[in-house]
């Protein structure tokens, strides 16, 4: 019995022993297989490290090829020749060399005056001067540089001698810098042109006033009321307009009595009652009266001051000065008369005045404007004229107009009627045979001997 414990127990130890020793073994290879694998990733880490710096060597050698005008040069060494390759064919832009404008056979001047504008540089026009050896050529070259960078300084313009060429530099830039530019041109029918550039043919009249109405109901804009130089006649030709064209532009005007006789006129319906104040209403009936030549409405006005002056201005827009009877004083009814024989011609309404300058005066405006000596004779219905004043008119028409024979036959002076005829025949070139109408007979010899 104690001999089997003994055997068990030697067993015991056998065995024990003999996985101690298959543990270690086993210890053994796993320490073995992990130092193969770390050997191996140190490897791979190697081979890494070492592609990435011969990428960085390869691209460095690329980068250190220089390219000059297309064609590509080498880096070498004390050992090696320099050697070219041929440009390749896919060069971008930026890779070809850009010549400068003096460098180029072609296109030099085109390329001097673009850069002139883009520069803003005057030296490049100044260098087309020389560009070649026809003078004539290269101040046309100079002229076109200079009209292009005139575009970004109106100033350049003046710097052309040539007075039709600098007018027209100017003329051209007007619509970028505006009506100052108009100023600098010296032809003064280029000049006029350029500040009624805007207008059109028939508006292009000297009077501002008449010229802006003219336009705006041309152009149908109103804007060109905004041009006139006071308010009262910004108001007149808002007024204007809006009768012309049918059309409600009365709110632009600022008068409330203009306004109310826009309102009234345009809509055919009259509201100059509908103020509370009667000075305006007096002005709205003056207007409603003037502008549609209804002067029996200026019996309704309170004022005689605005009464008078609505009679006088009304009376122009119609064919007879009898309005002008109604006019309180008779320096003012003279002074309507006066300016409605002038305006019209009408010297039988000359006779109608009471002071005797003013017909005078009158007459001899109206007797020279017709280019009729035989007006003048009218005088002779005022007992304070004589013959002398009527010959001072003869005198002053026949010398003053071009009076027609027929008109010169209806004059009752002989001496002067002689003389117009004279001069008639002469200027018409009328054939001798009326010379017989003269009845002065030195006169009458002269004028057959042509």
């Amino acid at each position: 019995m104690k001999k089997e414990k003994q055997s068990e127990k030697v067993e015991k130890m056998r065995m024990s022993n003999h996985d101690y020793k298959r543990s270690e073994k086993k210890e053994i290879l796993k320490e073995r297989d992990d130092r193969i694998r770390s050997n191996r990733v140190g490897i791979v880490s190697l081979l890494v490290i070492f592609t990435i710096v011969l990428g960085l060597f390869m691209y460095g050698c690329i980068q250190n090829q220089t390219e000059t005008g297309g064609i590509i040069k080498k880096n070498v060494t004390k050992n090696d020749t320099n050697m070219t390759i041929p440009p390749i064919t896919n060069i971008t832009e930026n890779q070809t060399q850009t010549k400068t404008c003096e460098e180029l056979t072609t296109g030099k001047e085109e390329c001097l005056i673009l850069r002139a504008y883009d520069n803003n540089n005057i030296n490049d026009c100044n260098a087309l001067l020389k560009i070649t050896s026809d003078e004539e050529y290269n101040t046309n070259q100079y002229i076109k540089c200079i009209k292009t960078i005139a575009q970004l300084n109106y100033s350049y313009c003046s710097q052309i001698n040539k007075t039709d060429e600098r007018d027209s530099c100017f003329n051209s830039v007007v619509n970028r810098f505006g009506d100052t530019v108009c100023y600098m041109i010296e032809n003064e029918t280029v000049k006029k042109n350029c500040l009624l550039r805007e207008y059109v043919e028939t508006c292009r009249l000297d009077d501002e006033y008449k010229r802006n109405i003219c336009n705006a109901i041309a152009t149908s804009n109103p804007a060109f009321c905004e041009r006139m130089p006071t308010q009262l006649q910004k108001d007149e030709c808002y007024l204007n307009y809006s009768i012309s064209k049918g059309e409600n532009e009365c709110n632009n005007i600022s008068s409330e009595g203009i306004r109310l006789a826009c309102q009234s006129i345009v809509t055919n319906n009259i509201v100059c009652g509908t103020s509370s104040v009667i000075q305006i209403q007096d002005y709205c009936y003056q207007y409603y009266s003037v502008y549609t030549s209804s002067c029996n409405w200026c019996d309704v006005i309170n004022s005689t001051n605005y009464k008078d002056n609505c009679y006088k201005l009304c009376t122009l827009n119609t064919n007879s000065s009898s309005y002008c009877s109604r006019i309180s004083t008779e320096t003012k009814r003279d002074e309507c008369y006066f300016n409605f024989a002038t305006s019209k011609n009408d010297v039988l309404s000359c006779d109608k005045i009471v002071g005797t300058l003013s017909k005078k005066t009158c007459v001899q405006s109206v007797a020279l404007a017709n280019a009729k000596p035989n007006e003048c004779e009218i005088l002779l219905n005022t007992k304070s004229f004589s013959l002398k004043e009527v010959s001072d008119c003869y005198l002053q028409v026949v010398a003053g107009s071009k009076v027609s024979f027929e008109n010169c036959q209806a004059m009752k002076d002989g001496y002067y009627k002689d003389q117009c005829i004279y001069l008639a025949i002469k200027r018409e070139g009328l054939a001798t045979d009326y010379c017989a109408f003269i009845l002065d007979s030195s006169l009458r010899n002269m004028c057959e001997k042509g």
